[in-house]
């Protein structure tokens, strides 16, 4: 907590060498083009993980449909996220997983859903993000 401003938080992003900073987590959804969509500012900071999923539904809820793709890093990757945002119609999930040993399953998967040439790079035709 701040003293000069006690309603905010203290927000640790995880890693030693960077500063610990105060505020609010807000999360923004962007649809083609850098269009924003949605957002919201949060009184207290959930997990990532637990976003994912209502930002889907959202977006459905706004724009009458599911995105084709959707992105984001990999604090919101879950295995249940995954299968559920392709249950509601997902075609692409660009959600890394934090385990090392995914990574080299998926590197060189070839599907449909993939987002990936095959040098294990992203695909510059899907690169834009829900």
């Amino acid at each position: 907590m701040s003293l000069f401003e006690p309603h905010t938080e203290i927000i640790r992003k995880g890693k030693a060498s960077k500063p610990t900073e105060f505020g609010k987590m807000v999360q923004v959804q962007e649809a083609e083009n850098q269009i924003i969509t949605h957002y919201e500012v949060f009184a207290e900071r959930p997990s990532d993980s637990d976003l994912l999923v209502p930002a889907v539904q959202e977006h459905q809820r706004r724009l009458g449909r599911v995105p084709r793709l959707v992105a984001a890093d990999a604090g919101f990757y879950s295995l249940k996220n995954e299968k559920t945002i392709q249950a509601m119609g997902v075609a692409r999930v660009a959600v890394p997983s934090r385990a090392p040993e995914a990574w080299s399953a998926r590197k060189f998967r070839n599907n449909v859903g993939s987002v990936l040439d095959n040098d294990g790079e992203p695909d510059a035709r899907a690169a834009s993000a829900c």
